[in-house]
């Protein structure tokens, strides 16, 4: 905390009087990087018309929030060391995840109209291209996708593409 104040232009105990310990500033700042995800796929889902299109636009925004600032997928990936996430307090982890899930909320309401599904089919459908989008993500950052010869945005079209197809196929069933 003394560095971080230090850097900041404060003394520690000034900065003690707006965070508690260093974990606040972790989360105040994965907050704004949370909002500023929102805000990107909310206005992607705007611009988009039809829901197929409203689909894959509002899931394709969160790829290329994450691509075009490796920092902030750095800092949302900061909490797992290992297998799991550590370091905050549950109501700091409740509140993130709270910012989280309504940053993806326009890509469940899309994949929803999409596909006529429930509230809960939706989310199942946003968690799992999320998964896959997360993923090839990581594989970008970590250089394994050169190495295999694919591409971030290919793979991400492919599966959204496929996702649409199969949504738009089950719903008019």
């Amino acid at each position: 905390m003394r560095a971080i104040a230090a850097e900041a232009g404060y003394t520690a105990g000034a900065l003690y009087s707006y965070f508690p310990a260093k974990e606040d500033i972790y989360a105040a700042i994965l907050a704004d990087s949370l909002a500023a995800l929102a805000r990107a796929i909310r206005e992607a889902a705007a611009k988009a018309g039809d829901p197929p299109s409203r689909a894959q636009v509002a899931a394709r925004a969160f790829y290329d929030y994450y691509q075009s600032q490796p920092g902030e997928l750095n800092l949302g990936l900061y909490l797992f060391q290992g297998i799991g996430p550590r370091g905050l307090s549950p109501a700091l982890d409740r509140q993130l995840n709270g910012r989280l899930i309504a940053a993806l909320n326009p890509i469940a309401d899309a994949v929803g109209a999409l596909g006529h599904l429930d509230a809960g089919e939706a989310i199942t459908e946003t968690v799992a291209a999320l998964c896959h989008i997360s993923g090839v993500l990581l594989m970008e950052r970590s250089g394994r996708l050169k190495v295999l010869g694919q591409s971030g945005p290919a793979l991400v079209a492919r599966y959204l593409d496929d996702m649409t197809t199969r949504l738009t196929a089950a719903a008019q069933l």
